[in-house]
């Protein structure tokens, strides 16, 4: 299995440099870990990918993450190759199911020329039950809650995943803040981890690196920083991941 950086940067990141997105490809399949405003210009004029290939996991329902009205668009009314319309699959945790389509997307997609439509229509919705992993090409797929956006009242849903393939398990922390001790049973599973990484200034939302930093050696020694504007100068760019880097799993 292999994964691909479809772009590291954050929500204005641009084109060039792209929304925190990645491609999982086994089997001649492809699993999206989001699907950011950037992925479909990347992965179609520079990475040869076609929207009729993928399909997709949401970590939260912000539009880096999850701008889902052009790719439900286009598999709704594009046929592929053989002339055939095929919903693709979305992996969504319980929580998220009900935000996205009536905050996120209804306004876009419930009306179509004779027809009121709904999430379902346009995608074969695996739903995601709370505690509960799902397989995909033979890996273990586990959501886990992490607390990303809070508005004094209660915590917006969020999602980090772990993927447990035959030779590794890959951590990806989804945007979280610097939660160390909740995090604990990932980072030490983890053989891979990729952390949500704000370098600059604090925004309350993003891990940062001046925390990050001081983790312990043995966590670092295995983790690879996203979702950075630029490499601090006392990191390591090589444990900065790069828009079109590839992982083995």
């Amino acid at each position: 299995m292999t994964l691909k950086a479809i772009g590291v940067g954050g929500c204005f990141a641009p084109i060039s440099v792209g929304n925190s997105n990645f491609l999982l490809e086994e089997n001649g399949k492809k699993l999206m870990i989001d699907f950011g405003m950037t992925a479909p210009y990347i992965l179609r004029d520079e990475m040869n990918v076609s929207l009729h290939e993928l399909d997709l996991w949401c970590s939260h329902l912000h539009p880096d993450h999850s701008a889902l009205s052009f790719f439900a668009f286009f598999r709704y009314f594009v046929p592929n190759a053989e002339q055939k319309i095929i919903k693709p699959t979305l992996y969504l945790n319980q929580s998220l199911v009900h935000p996205l389509w009536e905050n996120s997307l209804k306004g876009d997609l419930e009306s179509v020329h004779g027809k009121v439509l709904k999430l379902e229509d346009y995608f074969d919705l695996r739903v995601i039950q709370k505690n509960k992993s799902f397989m995909w090409q033979g890996a273990k797929f586990s959501p886990f809650q992490v607390t990303h956006v809070t508005n004094c009242l209660q915590v917006k849903p969020a999602y980090g995943i772990m993927i447990e393939t035959k030779d590794n398990c890959l951590v990806i922390t989804g945007d979280s803040v610097f939660s160390p001790d909740s995090l604990s049973y990932f980072y030490n599973k983890a053989t891979i981890i990729f952390q949500d990484t704000e370098v600059g200034p604090r925004s309350r939302v993003h891990a940062n690196w001046e925390d990050i930093r001081l983790l312990p050696k043995s966590i670092l020694d295995k983790m690879f920083h996203y979702h950075y504007t630029k490499v601090p100068e006392d990191g390591d760019s090589s444990r900065f991941i790069r828009k079109g880097q590839v992982f083995d799993l």
